[in-house]
């Protein structure tokens, strides 16, 4: 009996169970609503304010001042013509038209012997000897510098005297119009005589190989080049 007792209870525990969990289960849910107000509240309440503020640098604003001026300056000329998204797009592609153009003045600068070429050591003070072209051309006595530059075996500096000697006699007879701000290049195109062109651009092209692109020259190169020289001398000045 005892035994049947117990057996009982647990039977009517376990349904009791079951029936509790079907009742939560089917009871109705209760739905919180949201107003428009409450999360106004939030909103405005800086605590829950995540947005990560970056500070303008003094880089940002000057690109911004830039741009700023870059519009005014084009809503000036074209007026309400050009829309705000072409003004972005020509600002955007501005600094590649300009690094283009930069390039194009250095290498045209290159062509034309002002500055030296990439192969050129900038630290050598001698590639920026246009300032001394104007004392050396008033040099009373050229053919002694190139000896003596020949004695130090100097053989760059005796090839730039050479050179400077021949732009003296074109410009003593004016076939030449030296000035300092002129290239050796301008020259070759200003010289016209026939006999005298051939030489004069072989000569130059050598010493802006060696003057300005720091090319070597050697005692062997140096004889050989002094006869190109000698021969433009005596096209020049030929002997009676």
């Amino acid at each position: 009996m005892l035994k049947s007792a117990h057996i009982t209870l647990f039977l009517l525990f376990f349904f009791s169970i079951g029936l509790a969990q079907r009742t939560d289960e089917t009871a109705p849910v209760a739905i919180q609503k949201i107003e428009t107000s409450d999360l106004e509240k939030f909103q405005n309440d800086p605590k829950f304010n995540y947005t990560e503020v970056v500070a303008e640098n003094w880089l940002t604003l000057s690109k911004e001042w830039v741009k700023r001026g870059f519009y005014r300056i084009l809503k000036y000329i074209f007026g309400n013509k050009i829309s705000e998204s072409t003004l972005a797009r020509i600002f955007e592609i501005l600094p590649y038209v300009a690094a283009i153009a930069l390039l194009l003045v250095i290498v045209m600068l290159i062509i034309k012997g002002k500055i030296s070429p990439l192969t050129a050591d900038l630290s050598n003070p001698n590639a920026f000897a246009y300032t001394e072209d104007e004392a050396l051309l008033n040099h009373p006595d050229l053919d002694g510098l190139v000896a003596e530059a020949i004695q130090n075996k100097d053989y760059r500096k005796a090839l730039r005297f050479s050179y400077l000697k021949c732009i003296k006699s074109l410009a003593e007879q004016h076939q030449i119009d030296w000035q300092p701000d002129k290239t050796n290049t301008d020259y070759t195109r200003e010289l016209q005589t026939i006999e005298l062109r051939p030489e004069f651009i072989n000569i130059t092209r050598w010493y802006n190989r060696v003057w300005f692109g720091n090319f070597p020259v050697e005692a062997d190169q140096f004889s050989e080049l002094q006869v190109s020289f000698d021969k433009f001398q005596n096209t020049m000045n030929p002997k009676k």
